[in-house]
């Protein structure tokens, strides 16, 4: 290293900038190569000094880690034996990595001094490049987040402004706003079933070109969107001229809570319905709903004066729930539903963000073992019980995503979009593929005597695309259950086209009338999650059987009294099903019906 490197050692000088000069005393040192390495274990740093000059003499060493202009980690000092001219002294400084370390080159620097270090003349250094490759946790499922260089500016190249999405624990990451008609997209939130992205965003093309891009002048934009993961399709929930943001799904997903115009408001999944559910006042930002869904937190105020507060749902109590004097609490969410995360400024004197927690059963609050002194860790949200997520300028002055253990204090790398761009406003889901089902026909109400047959059809959606090799079933909740499976999508029977994702049956409707709710449902197993996806209902109507009714041959199918019932047809598959004064049989053929499981 020439002129000018700047090394800081442990002995609390805080810089040396010096050139080595023509001397007696002279020395070099090498830095032996290093291996890529796995963030979390010990890297050695080997190095060789040697006595160039024309007196024998000890000296003093010295090592740091970099990555860019960073300074990671002082390795700390060493002196070696006294050297005769042309001699050598060998020896090593280790470190183990933080887990939080990875994905770029860092360079291993020694220095040496003609004694003590810092208080010595500095004579030379060396340095070795090596690379950091990432430590994934043992986790699951999709995070999103946002980035930006700058909130609300124009987008300065093809990442920012977006939503991303990683899937854990290695990749790939995604772009999901890269082509939509929308412009700086944040604060991204996932469905609880992680079929559904809801966010902030700017329709595109509504800010004139030669607008002031800050909140004040273009912040009354901001528009509610939610993106269908499952079809692949984005609907703008918010129609008006007033800033929507900070949108979160309720535990149900029926509701959507946020923020609009400094109060916290409630609405529908669809975007109807809409209210405020706090009175005007101070600015009220950020909510977010319990896991029980019968509360929310949220923060009121700004700077200093931001604290963080509770509301029951049902309106019977709102209280402060973190409100230091003179420290900004901002950014909660529930881990649990005895735990509130949220950031907090260190002190008065010091407002780094740091990570905190509150317990709500015993009104304690402690700063969790994540957070490093003197950088930003903030924006905290849940993932499991052993794992939380948070934002932080640990690797530069930019703002990183990672994922960490508040027992252990470890924390891991998210995949990154530009270590240039701000990474913000993570979410969590479990779900690492987005499906929904859709009851394609009969419509949503239908009206059919019972004991007759029905031609069904549902669409299966996953990741945007058709969902193969899903197991549907068609459910009916009313006078009874029944269930009906073996829906096919393999062109066969009542099925037109093989692999589509609609999967199609004939279904024979239970005699018992009655208005019946019927819904498409399919169980995901979905790597370590597993869940039960199901359609949005329809009403059926099932009216009674009469006597005088006709037959109706369909395929091997027929009902009615004038069928012979006391001899049935020889042949496999014969099923008989007593009803009341009836009888009837079917025999399975090519399109045979589907018949339910379940009590009629």
């Amino acid at each position: 290293m020439g002129p000018g490197f700047r090394f800081i050692a442990s002995c609390a000088c805080a810089a040396l900038l010096c050139a080595p000069v023509a001397r007696a005393q002279r020395a070099s040192v090498v830095v032996a190569p290093i291996p890529d390495i796995l963030a979390g274990n010990v890297v050695s740093v080997r190095w060789s000094v040697t006595n160039t000059g024309r007196e024998p003499r000890s000296f003093g060493v010295g090592a740091e880690i970099r990555r860019g202009g960073v300074l990671l980690a002082d390795l700390g000092t060493r002196s070696t034996p006294k050297l005769a001219p042309g001699a050598s002294a060998h020896g090593s400084f280790v470190h183990r990595l933080p887990t939080w370390w990875s994905g770029d080159v860092h360079v291993a620097r020694a220095a040496v001094w003609s004694a003590a270090p810092c208080s010595s003349q500095w004579l030379g250094s060396g340095e070795r490049m090596f690379t950091v490759e990432p430590l994934r946790p043992a986790m699951t499922g999709l995070i999103a987040y946002h980035t930006y260089r700058e909130y609300l500016a124009r987008p300065a190249d093809a990442d920012d402004g977006h939503i991303f999405i990683w899937h854990l624990p290695a990749g790939p990451l995604r772009n999901l706003t890269a082509g939509l008609a929308v412009e700086n997209a944040l604060n991204p939130r996932f469905s609880p079933d992680g079929s559904h992205v809801i966010f902030t965003a700017l329709p595109s093309g509504v800010v004139p070109p030669d607008a002031p891009r800050d909140y004040e002048s273009i912040g009354s934009h901001l528009e509610l969107y939610a993106y269908d993961l499952a079809r692949g399709t984005l609907t703008r929930l918010t129609h008006n001229d007033v800033a929507d943001e900070d949108a979160e799904y309720s535990p149900d997903g029926q509701r959507i809570v946020f923020k609009r115009a400094g109060q916290v408001w409630m609405m529908t999944a669809d975007g109807s319905a809409a209210s405020a559910i706090t009175s005007p006042g101070p600015e009220q930002s950020g909510p977010r709903f319990s896991p029980d869904g019968s509360s929310i937190v949220y923060w009121q105020g700004d700077g200093a004066r931001a604290d963080v507060w509770r509301m029951a749902l049902d309106g019977s109590r709102t209280a402060p729930l973190a409100s230091a004097t003179g420290l900004q609490e901002y950014y909660p969410v529930y881990r649990d539903a005895q735990t509130v995360l949220y950031s907090r400024w260190e002190s008065a004197s010091d407002r780094h963000d740091d990570l905190y927690a509150h317990s709500l059963s015993s009104g304690a609050t402690q700063r969790l073992s994540l957070g490093l002194v003197g950088v930003e860790d903030a924006d905290p949200f849940a993932i499991d019980a052993s794992f939380v997520g948070f934002s932080s300028t640990r690797r530069g002055e930019s703002y990183d995503l990672y994922v960490g253990s508040p027992a252990s204090g470890d924390a891991y790398p998210v995949g990154t979009a530009s270590p240039a761009l701000q990474e913000l406003g993570g979410t969590y889901s479990p779900h690492a593929h987005a499906r929904a089902l859709e009851l394609v026909s009969p419509g949503a109400s239908v009206e059919r005597a019972g004991g007759r047959v029905l031609d069904v059809t549902i669409a299966a959606y996953s990741d945007g695309a058709a969902w193969t090799g899903a197991s549907p079933r068609i459910v009916l909740e009313g006078p009874a259950r029944l269930e009906y499976a073996n829906l096919r999508d393999d062109g066969t029977g009542a099925d037109l086209a093989a692999n589509d994702g609609l999967y199609s049956a004939t279904l024979l409707l239970p005699v018992t009338p009655g208005t019946y709710r019927a819904h498409a449902a399919a169980t995901s197993d979905d790597e370590t999650a597993r869940q039960e996806i199901r359609s949005a209902s329809a009403l059926w109507t099932v009216t009674g059987v009469t006597a005088a009714q006709p037959s109706e041959p369909i395929g091997s199918l027929a009902f009615g009294p004038t069928r012979d019932n006391s001899n049935p047809p020889a042949g496999p598959d014969v099923r008989e099903i007593q009803r009341g004064p009836r009888t009837l049989r079917s025999v399975a053929s090519r399109v045979a019906p589907t018949t339910p499981r379940g009590g009629w």
